[in-house]
Order: C-alpha cells, then sequence, then structure tokens
C-alpha cells in the first residue's frame, strides 16, 4: 500500500516537473526567459505536458517501453554534451582565465570515454545487440 502511494506521488510530481524543465531549458535555448507568468512559457509548459500524454496514453507505449526509449536517448545525447562542455571550458574567450588546465582536460576526456563506452554497452543491451 506504501509502495503503491510512494509510486503514485512519484509519477505525479514526475508529470508536473519534467515538463516545467523542460520549458525552463528550451526558453532559455530561445531567448525567451523563464516568466511563470508569461503566456508563451506556459503554452511551452503546455506542449511539452501534452505529447508526453499523447505518447502515453494515444500511441499505447507501455511505460516500460517509454523509460527504456528515454534512457537510450540519453545514452546517445550525453556523450556529445559532455565534449560541447569540455570544448567550452577551454574556450579562452568564453571562460577567461578559469579555462581547463591540461589536468582537467586529461580527466575531462577520461570521463567522456568511460562514458560513451558505458552507454553503447547500455544502447545495444536496450536494442538487444547485447546480452
Amino acid at each position: 500500500m506504501f509502495f503503491g502511494i510512494g509510486l503514485f506521488s512519484a509519477g505525479l510530481t514526475s508529470a508536473i516537473t519534467a515538463p516545467l524543465a523542460a520549458a525552463y531549458a528550451a526558453g532559455g535555448a530561445l531567448g525567451w526567459g523563464a516568466d511563470l507568468k508569461s503566456g508563451r512559457f506556459r503554452l511551452l509548459w503546455g506542449f511539452v505536458l501534452l505529447t508526453g500524454m499523447f505518447c502515453g496514453l494515444v500511441l499505447g507505449a507501455s511505460p516500460y517501453q517509454i523509460i527504456l526509449l528515454a534512457q537510450a536517448g540519453n545514452a546517445v545525447v550525453l556523450p556529445l554534451t559532455l565534449v560541447l562542455l569540455l570544448i567550452v571550458a577551454n574556450r579562452t574567450q568564453i571562460m577567461g582565465r578559469h579555462r581547463n588546465s591540461r589536468l582537467a582536460n586529461v580527466l575531462g576526456a577520461l570521463v567522456v570515454l568511460v562514458i560513451t563506452g558505458l552507454s553503447v554497452v547500455q544502447l545495444a543491451r536496450v536494442l538487444g545487440l547485447a546480452g
């Protein structure tokens, strides 16, 4: 009973906050800002929420399949994000005197390699190419 209540609560809070986080990220990327009173921001939030509802209810995908798809997406995006982060961290025009040191670059490259390897393994499992 407690497990069911906890699972329901986690799902409910995630259903509200995940689209809100996506709206914050997209609004920032588009230069719209993040004013909760803005109609444009609320429209973006609603769009993300309705897209998730559409995928879950209309397309009939199981939650298990959706979770696997989300993790496969993360496996593809995370290594690319890390590489872009390292590129930005090495730009003097952006970082100034806080630019990455040689040690930070070596450690960063090591993290990228480990994460890329783990991502490839997990993606292969999701696609059924590895046990």
